[in-house]
């Protein structure tokens, strides 16, 4: 655990695996914090070969400044590219997910020779949130007004794309939304300009559920192709939105074989 300057405010960072390893940054999602990312990756197995780099977004519910920098304009890639600075790390291979995958994206417009590759998961980004979903709607509504375990449950159970399918991590993400919908005070990603993606020409792998509610998952797809040149696109069956929780092996399978082989192509100087 760590905290890092930026021009943005201190940053709370957490880092796992050796600190000369090729370094991996992964932004979680929306509302959420970098503690949650333990619950989507194959953390023994990534910490074995990189070094991770877990930053709290400010404003967010982790331990950085509460501050919202605005979502246009180049202020998330300028947070971004200062944590990175902070922690002395040239190139990284940089990863996202939802929310996360704007900060991603953001990151590697503002500064393009910072990344190696990118993997983006349910990425917001790339276009607004369209009309609100039923089964979102089914979910949500309560969950905002009544916020209790019973309603949080429900919204879980209508996000996910595996017909309502219970395990741990969805019981976990039932138990921290919560208090999500109870103390926070929510806010929405924004979105790149053509100019913006165009300067990502780097490997790009970007997973989507099929059975998003909250993305537009068709749009998505459409305007990353059309932007990114260097891009591998697919939607994922039976998987909503919080895709690692309904498709875990394959999620983190699709994350190992796209990163591996930019492994040795990044060089770690962190401190």
């Amino acid at each position: 655990s760590r905290q890092v300057k930026t021009r943005h405010g201190l940053t709370h960072v957490l880092l796992a695996g050796q600190p000369d390893a090729p370094p991996l940054v992964y932004f979680h999602g929306w509302g959420g914090n970098a503690a949650g990312n333990v619950l989507e990756l194959d953390l023994p197995r990534l910490a074995s070969h990189y070094r991770l780099i877990f930053p709290d977004t400010p404003g967010q519910s982790g331990r950085s400044e509460m501050v919202r920098p605005p979502v246009d304009g180049p202020a998330y890639g300028e947070w971004a590219a200062d944590v990175l600075d902070g922690l002395g790390i040239g190139r990284a291979l940089v990863a996202g997910i939802s929310g996360g995958g704007f900060l991603a994206l953001k990151l590697v417009a503002h500064v393009p020779e910072r990344a190696i590759a990118l993997f983006l998961i349910s990425s917001a980004g790339f276009v607004r949130a369209g009309d609100v979903n039923w089964r979102l709607a089914i979910g949500a509504i309560p969950a905002l007004l009544f916020p209790s375990l019973t309603t949080a449950r429900n919204f879980v159970r209508m996000t996910n794309g595996v017909g309502g399918r219970w395990n741990e991590r969805y019981e976990a993400m039932a138990q921290f939304t919560r208090l999500l919908f109870r103390h926070y005070r929510f806010s929405t990603p924004g979105i790149l300009t053509d100019a913006e993606l165009r300067r990502i020409t780097m490997a790009v792998t970007l997973l989507m559920g099929a059975g998003d509610t909250l993305i537009d998952v068709p749009a998505t797809l459409e305007r990353a192709r059309r932007c990114l040149p260097h891009i591998q696109a697919e939607a994922v069956a039976q998987a909503g939105h919080v895709l690692p929780f309904d498709q875990f092996e394959v999620v983190n399978e699709r994350l190992w074989a796209a990163l591996e082989p930019h492994r040795a192509a990044v060089s770690s100087d962190a401190k």
